[in-house]
């Protein structure tokens, strides 16, 4: 009996020391993870003497070098999806029939995180801020939604989410909102919920190229801009799909999926150096097509690219946030820009608003004292982004804020509209060419019956009712 604990104490320290001693013929170089692995750390610093932290920098290395660990993710990801029905990864829920969904999606699903009235109503705000500075530069805008694959394909999430699952979703007002402000929308939603295929792919979180090429048609059909359908294009089924959600559950030995390949001859180049779709910044031109594009993106613009690009002259897409919208339009001077954004970060265009000068308030209506607002706060800091403006963020009671409150800020007597920022905050970007000095006096004043009311200001330096 004691030969045999010592004999499964031994294989034990055997099956634990393989992946360490595996190191120096197989160790792992790549991951799924969309991130650069760390480096062996030195012993010592740059700067001389001894590295303390060598040993917890070494069990970071370890942790993503040592070897099988590619394989070993995968066998985990198979046991728990395949016997239990589970993901083994925290980002990813593991649905049914193969489906696996985006697990930052889950609060849209179940409506734990549906926007507020107010928010609905700061979102078309900040939206139409947007729209009529780019319509003063007689720039086209088009604003479009990714909908998240469970709200377009929720019927294989599983039971326990299935049960709670939301009949609303805060995308089902975006047309209304658009609507209300005057805002071209490109309706991906509907677009997509009338077709009988599925469209998105069982083991990623974006669409299908298929899907692709409905959502590009939708888009540039709304915007009006002429452009060939690939609609009838032919093209091939092909079982080599290797999603973004199943290379993180299972590395790079999950199943692959079927996808469309079409085939489409690029007609655009790349002006920039660019090494994929994946790029932050890429700039395109297409002989013989007319227009310009400037397109805010993220993932789900990676398979529409190579079709957008084909349809304008000059195009310039990029993934930055927050959007360098006045940087890059008075640089590029686009004649059409869109919006992409994907529904569970609609937040963003109320917590991180475009770059843009705070336009003038230009209402020739009379300046009261309101009821003074003592809880009101202002901050006055450089923009992190773009170092050519101020960023003026503050908050008011929340008290004071109805569905459709309008913030207005006075800075040395100028008058300007600001963005809504969540439920009672608010921000205005400021040029530094015309407001060198931080040290401002400002006021902040409240919309109400066609009549500006006063209700916090501060003067050298001091807060004052």
């Amino acid at each position: 009996m004691k030969k045999f604990k010592i004999l499964y104490i031994g294989a034990c320290m055997l099956l634990c020391a393989v992946p360490f001693a595996a190191m120096s013929v197989h160790p792992t170089t790549a991951t799924t993870e969309n991130r650069r692995l760390s480096e062996f750390p030195s012993f010592t610093k740059k700067e001389g003497g001894l590295n303390l932290n060598f040993f917890s920098q070494f069990e970071k290395y370890f942790g993503e070098h040592f070897a099988f660990r590619n394989e070993l993710v995968a066998a985990d990801g198979m046991i728990q999806g395949k016997l239990f029905g589970v993901s083994s990864v925290k980002n990813v829920i593991h649905g049914s029939d193969g489906w696996l969904y985006y697990t930052s999606t889950l609060p849209d699903y179940l409506g734990e995180n549906a926007m507020s009235e107010r928010e609905l109503a700061a979102l078309r705000h900040n939206l139409s801020l947007v729209n009529d500075w780019l319509k003063e530069r007689n720039t086209a805008f088009v604003f479009t939604v990714p909908a998240n694959k469970n709200t377009l394909y929720g019927s294989h999430m599983p039971y326990y989410a299935a049960k709670k699952v939301s009949e609303d979703h805060t995308l089902y007002h975006i047309g209304q909102i658009c609507a209300q402000a005057g805002i071209t929308y490109a309706d991906l939603y509907e677009a997509f919920h009338a077709q009988t295929e599925v469209l998105y792919l069982k083991r990623d979180s974006h669409w299908n190229n298929k899907g692709a090429v409905l959502a590009c048609d939708t888009i540039l059909d709304a915007a009006g801009h002429a452009h060939e359908s690939f609609a009838h294009a032919p093209a091939v089924r092909k079982k080599e799909e290797d999603g973004d959600l199943n290379r993180m559950v299972y590395s790079y030995y999950g199943e692959k999926e079927v996808n469309y390949y079409y085939d489409i001859p690029q007609r655009y180049t790349y002006v920039t150096d660019t090494a994929s779709v994946e790029d932050g910044w890429i700039e395109t031109a297409c002989e013989g097509q007319s227009g310009s594009l400037l397109m805010f993106r993220d993932s789900f613009g990676n398979t529409l690219l190579p079709l957008v690009a084909d349809s304008f002259g000059h195009a310039w897409f990029t993934k930055e946030s927050p959007y360098r919208l006045e940087k890059t339009v008075t640089e590029q001077m686009p004649s059409l820009v869109i919006f992409e954004k994907v529904e569970r970060n609609l937040r963003d265009f109320i917590t991180a608003p475009p770059i843009l000068s705070a336009p003038q308030f230009q209402e020739n209506i009379p300046v009261e004292e309101g009821t003074p607002d003592s809880s009101a706060s202002v901050k006055i800091e450089e923009n992190m982004f773009d170092p050519n403006f101020w960023q003026l963020s503050g908050t008011i009671d929340p008290k004071r804020v109805q569905t459709d409150t309008e913030i207005v800020i006075a800075i040395d007597g100028m008058y300007y509209k600001t963005y809504d920022i969540g439920s009672n905050g608010f921000m205005a970007y400021l040029r530094k060419d015309q407001y060198p000095d931080s040290a401002m006096s400002w006021e902040i004043l409240l919309k109400e019956n066609g009549v500006l009311k006063r209700i916090a200001r501060c003067d050298d330096g001091g807060m004052q009712q």
